[in-house]
């Protein structure tokens, strides 16, 4: 519902050309997402001219979807199978509309209850951590990155003194794109990296080259580390103002944020909690239902699949909805 091939699609082209414009200047994590705050009011505004009502789309709402489309195809059982955000979708479908389903699969688990927005920081730094330690404890590895740990946050803090702006050629030979890489934009897109497997085993050799100073490598990845997701980002507000945001209060905040290094805990209160508290007091999403506060109970047959450096849906988010799964199984699969 909102999303992909559906109509209507509350997709916000307003915030990929904001979010190309801002790459291209040098400025704060604060100022990026006021500017993409005010692409969001753009998008929102629009959505609202073209007669869209943006309290129809929420999880429990797909989910009434899910069931309805496979009855519709002529389905008498089905198994359900989430992705990350589709996770949450897959655990609402068990909740609300389980008939039918004969089994689920629980990828990168975001359980009910959970905030990506609250959890960026820690999330981040957890994985990070993870693959810091495991160079370490890799004999070739620990060879060739040695002081990795010290390295990342050195670097963090030159590109913030000092971005790096790089000027290369477009998609599929289009005009020139600037992006200027500092500090806290590295920090975001090495979150993408260490979700990506392709990206995830150059992380070392990216921060170590510079941390040398050899710039070449992170020059030639800046367009792909600095770009953010492309999603339906309209769907997204709405089911983020309706389940997550109402639940964030200072108290989860500050749980969520404690222990988590200066650096990291700047970008995301700057740059994804901030965002997140300023749009959905203007979005106008759904009212939200204290039921999307609490943990999915169900004896459904469950497979949760987690990754070990997942920096957005860690493996203990996949244990944590096991808990309430009675026929659940949780296989961790290292080094992804």
């Amino acid at each position: 519902r909102g999303t992909g091939r559906s109509r209507p699609l509350l997709d916000c082209p307003e915030v990929e050309r904001a979010t190309s414009a801002f790459l291209a200047r040098v400025q704060s994590s604060r100022a990026d997402a006021l500017d993409l705050e005010a692409a969001l009011r753009a998008c929102h505004d629009r959505l609202l001219a073209e007669g869209q009502d943006l309290r129809a789309f929420t999880s429990a709402a797909s989910a009434q979807d899910v069931r309805d489309v496979m009855r519709a195809l002529g389905y008498s059982s089905w198994n359900v199978y989430g992705v990350s955000y589709g996770s949450r979708l897959a655990l609402t479908v068990m909740r609300d509309a389980p008939d039918g389903v004969r089994s689920v699969v629980l990828d990168s688990t975001l359980p009910v209850g959970e905030s990506l927005e609250a959890s960026f920081g820690r999330n981040l730094e957890r994985a990070l951590r993870r693959l810091l330690a495991d160079c370490a404890a890799d004999e070739r590895c620990a060879a060739a990155f040695p002081g990795l740990d010290a390295e990342v946050f050195d670097v963090v803090a030159r590109l913030n003194a000092t971005p790096l702006v790089v000027t290369a050629p477009g998609p599929d030979g289009g005009a020139p794109v600037t992006t200027a890489i500092t500090g806290d934009r590295l920090l975001i897109g090495l979150r993408s990296a260490l979700a990506d497997v392709q990206l995830l085993p150059l992380v070392p050799l990216l921060v170590s080259r510079t941390a040398s100073g050899d710039t070449s490598l992170l020059a030639s990845a800046a367009s792909g580390l600095a770009a953010g997701p492309i999603q339906a980002e309209g769907m997204h507000q709405s089911v983020v103002c309706a389940e997550d945001v109402p639940f964030l209060t200072p108290e989860v905040l500050a749980r969520a944020a404690d222990g988590v290094r200066p650096e990291i805990r700047a970008v995301a209160d700057d740059f994804v909690v901030q965002q997140a508290l300023d749009v959905c007091a203007f979005w106008g999403a759904g009212p939200a239902r204290e039921i999307e506060s609490s943990p999915v109970r169900s004896d459904l047959p469950t497979l949760i699949l987690a990754g070990e450096l997942d920096p957005i849906t860690p493996p203990d988010w996949g244990r944590e909805a096991a808990q309430s799964l009675s026929r659940s199984e949780v296989v961790e699969l290292p080094g992804l």
